[in-house]
């Protein structure tokens, strides 16, 4: 499975702000990607439910391979079972969940399940974001502008608050393609602030460069 580069920038604004030890829930890793970079930068315990199979044995050999095996337990099931048949409540709980409906699908099954909501529809994750959530924990969402906005709708209606907003953009003058979001269950002022991933000239941002360098070798 491919990499993205707003997941890469997405696990690490929210490893910055990160500091819990606590237990801590990736909801469709993927590779593990955001378990690893949150590992990185915290000594949580970190959960990694991925329902893919193949995508989820590659996440187990990427953690294997990792310094940070001993604290990332990749779980290979859907995440409306696990909800339902689990007690443990989470300090943290980021996802970048798979987010087309009812679109055009590709020959590949795996890609499909990465980034169609078939398998995991906004309202499933909402769902299982309020029964999993600690009461002052938090979660990090990344998500395109209007599915983000269906999951505030229904973030809202469970109890959850928008709590910070940062819009991503490609380059400054093009329109926002990601936006991570953070809810809790405190009704605090939103914060909003905006990354560009690219300058004008096509280099990578100041912004972009000092959250990745300690993850990209060659920022």
């Amino acid at each position: 499975m491919k990499v993205c580069t707003d997941a890469c920038l997405f696990g690490a604004y929210v490893a910055a702000k990160t500091t819990t030890s606590g237990h801590l829930l990736d909801i469709g890793t993927g590779t593990g990607l955001l378990a690893l970079m949150l590992a990185q930068n915290t000594e949580a315990h970190i959960d990694a439910i991925e329902l893919d199979a193949e995508a989820a044995g590659q996440a187990i050999e990427n953690v294997a391979a990792s310094p940070w095996n001993d604290r990332i337990f990749v779980i290979n099931r859907s995440i409306q079972d696990y909800y339902k048949n689990t007690e443990r409540k989470y300090n943290l709980i980021i996802s970048n969940p798979p987010f087309y409906e009812n679109s055009l699908k590709s020959p590949e099954e795996a890609r499909n399940t990465a980034i169609h909501a078939d398998a995991l529809p906004l309202s499933d994750l909402v769902d299982a974001i309020s029964s999993l959530l600690d009461k002052s924990g938090t979660v990090a969402l990344l998500l395109p502008p209007y599915e983000s906005s269906l999951a505030k709708v229904l973030l809202e209606a469970k109890g959850l608050y928008l709590n910070e907003l940062v819009t991503i953009k490609d380059q400054p003058q093009e329109r926002v393609i990601r936006e991570i979001t953070f809810y809790s269950f405190y009704n605090l002022q939103t914060v909003t602030t905006e990354i560009t991933i690219k300058t004008s000239e096509g280099a990578y941002s100041p912004a972009f460069t000092d959250l990745l360098k300690d993850y990209y070798l060659y920022l």
